[in-house]
């Protein structure tokens, strides 16, 4: 590790009395790579190595803390997406495990000490610092796991449980001048507890509800939390341009002597070629191939380390089995860049997850059968072909008055106020024919939600637009309708000729 991520070990501990380090934690730590993203996890694709230059040069740091700091904002917050598992089932987007986790931006690495830190106002001990060069379309994982795993907390409760940082490049091509998307996860597997129902609270007072003229009974007490074992991935967008740092923070403790929290500095940057990043690219090289090699053993695994014809083809016979939909969805979403479909696959309930499979395996089809899909660089094309299913299905279940609320949140976050109103998807689905005319049209039908009558839809409708880079410069929502009538005359006209871009961050 650099300097620049090294931390002391007391924080802003009183330095004349020099109090007693803080033991390190007993945990397990490993890195690796694999290509795949966090979500699809180890593929049997492999990739020649690139030129030390065009993989990105990933710094990370594990640090015990004694107490938690107040510091950064929830990770909720920056999240595009939180899922979670139970015993290998994909559930409902949940943040048991990760609620309680911040997320703190840093102007540069060395502030990780002063601002995490020292924040702490205890101890710390760093047990574990790795770095990796990550090519295009590969994840690095930094992962620390309790030796003992009945002595964890997370949040006051003992669990067993592991934290991973994924850092994952997108297949993306871009110039080297441009911002560089990548994906950084933040993984948590541990015990969560189910909260007591509606229905076991109306029976255990119902239990105790006296008969007419009968002595009270004593209350009768409700049943105890289930514990399961589940795992949550929270997913954060970033587009790096040089060096960019960051940090997590989660409160939890891998024995009762390490602190209550756990931090974690991220240091991403262009990679160059000094000897520590040629190092970490070769060793990064063989792991995509072992975890390959495995991946391509694993009967449930898509075989994309074949042809890209024969992946597709296993993938839309995955698509008929009722089992496997979801992580089939996931899995194809995640490596053709359809983030709408990964998004709606992720939370979608098993009725909506049915439909979406089945028009996702006709489109598919259809590509294949077509010879559309099956070729080098067709990645994109399938990726389009099931986002347009995903925005169709989502479009029909509002304009039936079906579309679950989670599933609005989904089409909000895409379609921004477009994405409320059933005329205006209405409108943008009629004939839709690529990527860029979707983008073209979500665009248009937000700047005219610029001039709505209703503040909350002009502020929703800019606050898309700005995430994207696309509001027109001096654009006030709040403003007055002079105003806005002048900004939007002198930002229309290049926001409109300004080609379409995907959401830098939903």
């Amino acid at each position: 590790m650099s300097a620049t991520l090294m931390v002391s070990g007391c924080g802003n501990a009183d330095r004349d009395k020099v109090p007693a380090p803080l033991p390190a934690p007993s945990a397990l730590t490993r890195s690796s790579e694999f290509f795949g993203s966090p979500l699809s996890g180890p593929t049997s694709k492999t990739i020649p190595a690139p030129p030390p230059a065009e993989a990105l040069a990933v710094q990370v740091q594990f640090v015990a803390l004694e107490n938690i700091p107040s510091v950064g904002v929830p990770l909720g917050s920056e999240a595009r997406l939180i899922t979670a598992t139970r015993l290998g089932t994909p559930v409902l987007a949940s943040s048991r495990l990760t609620g309680t986790a911040r997320f703190v931006p840093l102007q540069a690495a060395d502030r990780f000490q002063p601002d995490v830190v020292d924040a702490s106002r205890g101890r710390a001990t760093s047990f574990f610092a790795a770095r990796a060069a990550v090519p295009r379309g590969v994840s690095a994982v930094f992962e620390a796991t309790a030796k003992d795993a009945f002595q964890l907390h997370i949040a006051g409760t003992e669990s067993s449980a592991t934290l991973q940082i994924y850092v994952y490049r997108p297949v993306t091509v871009l110039t080297p001048d441009m911002p560089q998307p990548v994906q950084i996860a933040v993984a948590i597997e541990g015990l969560a507890a189910t909260k007591v129902s509606a229905d076991a609270q109306e029976a255990a007072e119902s239990a105790t509800k006296p008969a007419p003229g009968a002595k009270p009974a004593a209350p009768k007490p409700l049943p105890p939390p289930v514990q399961w074992a589940q795992r949550e991935i929270a997913i954060i967008d970033r587009e790096v341009t040089g060096k960019q740092s960051l940090a997590i923070v989660v409160p939890m403790s891998f024995d009762a002597a390490s602190g209550k929290a756990i931090a974690v500095a991220i240091e991403i940057g262009p990679g160059d070629a000094s000897a520590e990043h040629l190092e970490a690219l070769s060793s990064g090289m063989e792991q995509i191939k072992q975890s390959a090699e495995l991946a391509a053993r694993r009967p449930t695994t898509l075989p994309f380390g074949r042809s890209e014809s024969a992946a597709l083809r296993a993938a839309s016979e995955s698509l008929s089995s009722a089992s496997r939909l979801r992580p089939t969805l996931v899995y194809l979403a995640g490596q053709t860049g359809a983030r709408l479909c990964e998004d709606v696959a992720l939370v979608a309930d098993d009725s909506v997850l049915a439909k979406l499979a089945e028009q996702g395996k006709a489109t598919l089809d259809g590509a294949l059968n077509a010879g559309v899909a099956g070729g080098p660089g067709d990645a994109s094309a399938v990726g389009w072909l099931l986002d347009k299913a995903s925005f169709e299905l989502l479009g029909k279940l509002f304009n039936e008055g079906k579309l679950p609320p989670e599933l609005s949140a989904v089409l909000a976050n895409h379609a921004g106020e477009a994405g409320r109103n059933v005329a205006s998807i209405e409108e943008v689905s009629r004939n839709l024919g690529s990527r860029q005319d979707l983008d073209n049209r979500l665009l248009a039908e937000n700047l005219i939600y610029l001039e709505d009558s209703s503040p909350s839809a002009r502020v929703r409708a800019f606050d898309w637009l700005r995430a994207r880079g696309r509001a027109p410069a001096g654009f006030d929502p709040l403003g007055t309708p002079k105003e806005r009538r002048i900004a939007l005359e002198k930002g229309m006209a290049a926001a409109a000729a300004g080609p379409a871009t995907a959401p830098a961050k939903p």
